[in-house]
């Protein structure tokens, strides 16, 4: 396994741009097409699985130099939209998220997606972009072994 050092995430409400090294790609995976992909009310778990397999096809094609990053971080913009209204479920250390924060907040989330009336209805964000938020980054941080994900601040043009 090719192990890259540093992989830098730009999520967008159309895409997700991936960079490590001189290797980068644009994947048709932002929030709104997500959104739009998967669940046009509330997502149900039919939903989630058919979103899942959508974004893993789309990883699958830059897992090779994608996998494995010794450290990985995601523009604020992104960063913030999904934790900054949910900071009791992703508990932020230092600008971190770990991948077991994430995995638990989608646990919790695709619970309520099912109708489990302990988890009652969980939404991250006021609409549904910070649930698609939430599956890509679980998905990434679960597919490209990535422990931690650091808020990067955003580059002004």
């Amino acid at each position: 396994m090719h192990v890259a050092s540093e992989l830098r995430l730009d999520l967008s409400a159309r895409a997700l741009s991936v960079s490590v090294g001189d290797h980068s790609a644009t994947l048709a995976l932002g929030w709104s097409r997500m959104d739009s992909f998967a669940w046009p009310g509330e997502p149900k778990a039919a939903d989630i699985e058919c979103a899942i397999d959508h974004i893993e096809d789309a990883l699958q094609s830059v897992a090779t130099w994608a996998s494995a990053p010794e450290s990985a971080s995601l523009n604020a913009d992104a960063f913030d939209k999904l934790v900054a209204p949910h900071t009791a479920l992703l508990p932020v250390n230092g600008g971190t998220l770990t991948r077991e924060v994430l995995e638990s907040a989608f646990r919790t989330w695709a619970e309520a997606a099912q109708g489990s009336v302990t988890a009652g209805r969980v939404r991250f964000g006021a609409t549904s972009q910070g649930d698609a938020i939430l599956l890509l980054l679980r998905e990434i941080a679960h597919h490209w072994d990535i422990p931690r994900l650091t808020r990067r601040a955003n580059v002004e043009s």
